[in-house]
Order: structure tokens, then C-alpha cells, then sequence
């Protein structure tokens, strides 16, 4: 299976065009859309993590080519939403615990070529 018979799968319909560079994710049932046009640019949305303390999601939030340490613990709380496009979060919790904690029935998270570590 090809990259875009993937990205299809994963994600709905995935649009790539022109040279300049924006996205636009849209809720699709239970998929997004993604339209690229150009190359993926280093963007966010939604609540953004003020860089200290624990994370709190209570929104649609969107990290796409990122990198970002949490220094505490990761929450998603209904109606939010965590979706990770080829980014990368490091885990700094202070005292060598943490947690990422989303309800399987409430909250959606997606990771696209991203990790958590």
C-alpha cells in the first residue's frame, strides 16, 4: 500500500498542491480531512501548552511539525481533542512520572507520524 492509500485510510482525503504552504483539518465522522497545498509548515491550534506544568486539552488542539517537551502530565477532557502530525513530544515530568490520560469514550487523539517519548 502507498503513502496516500495510507494517509487516505488514516485520515479521509489528503489534497497536495502549489508551493505555498497552510493546511486545514476538518471533523469528518470519525476522520479529518487534510488539504495541503505546498509543503507542511510548523503550526498549532487549539490549546497550546504554556511550556510548564501539566497539559490540559479541553479543545480541538493540532500540533503539526513540532517539537515540544511537557514538563508535567498529558490530560484530554471531553469535548477535546489531540491531533499530532509529524511531531514530536518529550516527556520532562518533574518527578520521572507522567501520564497521558484521554477517555476512550469521550476524547479522540491522533498521531500521524508523531511520537510521544
Amino acid at each position: 500500500m502507498d503513502a496516500s492509500a495510507v494517509l487516505d485510510d488514516f485520515l479521509g482525503i489528503a489534497l497536495v498542491s502549489g508551493s505555498n504552504a497552510s493546511h486545514q483539518t476538518t471533523a469528518k465522522s470519525d476522520k479529518s480531512l487534510l488539504v495541503v497545498n505546498g509543503a507542511i509548515t510548523a503550526s498549532t491550534t487549539g490549546d497550546i501548552y504554556s511550556g510548564s506544568g501539566n497539559w490540559v486539552i479541553n479543545q480541538s488542539t493540532t500540533y503539526i511539525d513540532e517539537v515540544l517537551t511537557v514538563y508535567g502530565n498529558i490530560s484530554i477532557n471531553f469535548p477535546g481533542s489531540l491531533t499530532l502530525v509529524n511531531t514530536t513530544i518529550n516527556s520532562e515530568p518533574p518527578n520521572d512520572v507522567a501520564y497521558f490520560k484521554a477517555n476512550p469514550d469521550t476524547s479522540l487523539y491522533t498521531f500521524w507520524l508523531s511520537t510521544i517519548h
